[in-house]
């Protein structure tokens, strides 16, 4: 019989009491499992907070008026950057905590900051720029990173510009800083910022203090002292104040016109230009003359940049706006001087009429060089005494009538090079002593006679070459020692030529291609060599040519294709005649040869179809070759007993010769076949009992003669 076990009511009642226990703890431990994973999700997502320590520092020295604020205000911010990081990430003041706008890249660990901050910062594309203002930075912030809190700590105590604090302003009075410049970019590149600069000149109102503060240094350092430069009301005030050296954080302060200090007043000068792109120019100058510097440079105008200095400006100094393509046109000042070396050189765009001041006694070497676009007219001033080399190399567009005042005693090689524009005639002043190489060259619209005064020595090498529109009678005075080379080549509407007797040399291409000159032409005995091509083709030459005894030399090509020439006597005193001299003088029809020169070279009488008789002179041991190529109307020729040899194509094509006298007993060697081809078979005039050995020679196939000399 099985034995049943049995539960009281009791027990079934305690039964249900635990199992509602339990039920309700494994609620609890659900309850509790799940408030835990929240709690540790909450905490997972919380970001750190920024904490930022941003002091600024006072400035350097003892600050006597208007105190630095070193609090912030709200709205002020600050621009950082860390590592390698191109951009900045910024914090923002409340007005009681830094608000930041979290970098990109989070910071973790810890690390260095640099930081900027200025009144007026603009962010760019490459960092910020600025208006006038304060502006500090540092290059040693530090920050900490941790889960919860990020410290940067920035202590904002390195200025770029000093402070300069004016007192004694009226509220709202306007005031003007200038000789100073101000920042105007920054850039930063891993560990460092690169400030840029501008010269400005810097205006500010009267605070309510009666004070003016401006954020600048000085353009140039002036060692030990300062120098300040003030506008008020448009009157100028300066004043030094030694030992107070203005630098970077730096702030002086300075009380303005009272009675124990007093400032001092100035009238500066201005130079205004304008630019092709509207923007300014960097100068290479601080100085416009002895008492003259720079205190602001400045743009005052649509496209309009002003200089202006502290004193008169009576100078441009050497490269000043040397190769300044921009420049589009320039204002001088009326008390200008000088001009200086390469001042506007390389100046391509500057467009504008020149106007040089009244004043101006020297415009230096190259001073316009290659300004290719100013126009005219040029007016030189009744001041001036030099003109520097180069002085208006290739102005081609410079117009007007060319007058040089009569006080220049000097104008340098080139000054007028290619003015091909100018025009008018040409007088060289009195106290000219040199005309120096390519001083007009090419100036081909200078019209009428030109006037060379005596005291000048020498006309340099192309010094007029190319002044083709030069006309009437051009008188070489008897100072002058020295024509060089192309001096008046292709001068070609000069139409008379005198030459005084002075002149030593006349150099190669002297007169090459002067094609208006006509009548006859004297050769005067002072000079000793007629060079190279000198009077090539002077075609409107006729004659005589007379050539003085003096002379000793006569060099190639000398009078080649002056083909109205009819008569030419070549003195005794000349030594050497050189080849082709008398090329192409076709119309020469009498010419005596007294020179004693031992040689014919080739082809000196090349083409005188004129000539009908010809006597060579009794030294010439030898005929060139060619010497007398073409003269076709020579009937006769006498060749003297000193004579040797005569080379090829001597006499080639002289059609018309009858008659040669050959008074050597021993035949001329008759270098090459062609000593006589084209000419006829003429009559060969030998002495008494030379036939036979003539006959045994080249000579051979004339109709030989005996003739008693």
């Amino acid at each position: 019989m099985k034995k049943r076990i049995g539960i009281d009511r009791n027990g079934i009642k305690h039964m249900k009491t635990y199992t509602h226990i339990l039920s309700r703890l494994v609620v609890l431990c659900c309850m509790a499992l799940a408030a835990g994973c929240q709690k540790e999700l909450e905490t997972a997502t919380i970001q750190p907070k920024y904490r930022v320590n941003a002091v600024k520092g006072g400035y350097d020295g003892v600050v006597a008026t208007k105190a630095v604020k070193n609090n912030w205000n709200e709205g002020d911010e600050l621009y950082i950057w860390y590592d390698d990081e191109a951009e900045p990430f910024r914090a923002t003041y409340t007005g009681e905590i830094w608000d930041v706008t979290p970098p990109a890249k989070e910071l973790t660990g810890t690390g260095r900051l640099y930081a900027v901050y200025g009144e007026s910062a603009t962010p760019t594309a490459n960092g910020l720029s600025f208006q006038q203002g304060e502006i500090c930075y540092t290059t040693a912030g530090t920050y900490t990173a941790t889960s919860r809190e990020i410290v940067l700590n920035l202590p904002m105590t390195q200025r770029p510009q000093g402070r300069i604090v004016l007192t004694g302003i009226s509220t709202g009075e306007e005031l003007s800083l200038q000789k100073m410049q101000s920042v105007q970019t920054v850039s930063y590149t891993p560990g460092k910022f690169d400030f840029t600069w501008k010269a400005n000149t810097l205006s500010a109102v009267g605070d309510a203090d009666n004070t003016v503060a401006f954020y600048c240094l000085p353009l140039s350092d002036a060692g030990s002292n300062t120098t300040l430069y003030v506008e008020q009301n448009g009157t100028q005030y300066k004043r030094t104040f030694d030992n107070k050296k203005f630098t970077a954080n730096k702030s002086i302060t300075v009380t303005f016109q009272n009675d124990s200090e007093v400032w001092t007043k100035y009238n500066g000068s201005k130079i205004v230009y304008t630019t092709t792109d509207g923007k300014i120019l960097s100068i290479k100058t601080t100085y416009f003359g002895t008492n003259a510097q720079v205190i602001s440079h400045n743009q005052t105008g649509e496209n309009e940049f002003t200089i202006e200095c502290d004193g008169t400006i009576t100078e441009i100094p050497s490269q000043a706006f040397y190769n300044q393509t921009t420049l589009k046109s320039i204002a001088l000042p009326e008390e200008l001087k000088v001009i200086g070396d390469q001042s506007f050189k390389g100046c391509s765009f500057l467009d504008c009429s020149l106007a040089i001041p009244n004043e101006v006694t020297i415009i230096g070497y190259e001073a316009f060089s290659d300004c290719i676009s100013l126009t005219g007219p040029l007016t030189l001033p009744k001041s001036l005494t030099k003109i520097g080399s180069g002085a208006f190399r290739e102005c081609n567009r410079l117009t007007g009538s060319l007058a040089i005042p009569e006080g220049v005693t000097e104008i340098g090689g080139g000054a007028f090079f290619y003015c091909k524009n100018l025009t008018g005639s040409v007088t060289i002043p009195q106290g000219i002593t040199t005309i120096e190489s390519y001083t007009f060259w090419n100036c081909g619209n200078l019209t009428g006679p030109l006037t060379i005064p005596e005291g000048v020595t020498k006309i340099g090498a192309r010094a007029f070459m190319g002044c083709s529109n030069l006309t009437g009678t051009l008188t070489i005075p008897e100072s002058v020692t020295t024509i060089e080379d192309a001096a008046f080549q292709y001068c070609s509407d000069f139409t008379n030529l005198n030459i005084s007797d002075g002149v030593v040399l006349i150099g190669e291409h002297a007169f090459f291609g002067c094609r208006g000159l006509s009548g006859s032409l004297t050769i005067p005995g002072s000079v000793q060599v007629v060079g190279n091509y000198a009077f090539s083709g002077c075609n409107s030459l006729t004659g005589p040519l007379t050539i003085a005894e003096g002379v000793t030399e006569i060099g190639y090509y000398a009078f080649e294709n002056c083909n109205s020439l009819n008569a030419v006597t070549i003195p005794k005193s000349v030594m050497k005649i050189g080849s082709c001299a008398f090329h192409s003088c076709s119309s020469l029809t009498a010419l005596t040869i007294l020179a004693e020169i031992t040689e014919i070279e080739s082809q000196v009488f090349f083409g005188c179809s004129g000539l009908t008789s010809l006597t060579i002179p009794d030294e010439v041991t030898k005929i060139g070759n060619g010497a007398f190529v073409g003269c076709s109307g020579l009937t006769t020729v006498t060749i003297p007993e000193s004579v040797t040899e005569i080379e090829d194509r001597a006499f080639r094509g002289c059609s018309s010769l009858a008659d040669v006298f050959c008074k050597p007993a021993t035949p001329p060697s008759l270098i090459g076949y062609d000593v006589f081809l084209y000419t006829p078979k003429f009559r060969l005039h030998v002495p008494t009992g030379c036939t036979e050995v003539y006959s045994r020679t080249a000579w051979h196939y004339t109709d030989i003669i005996e003739t008693e000399f």
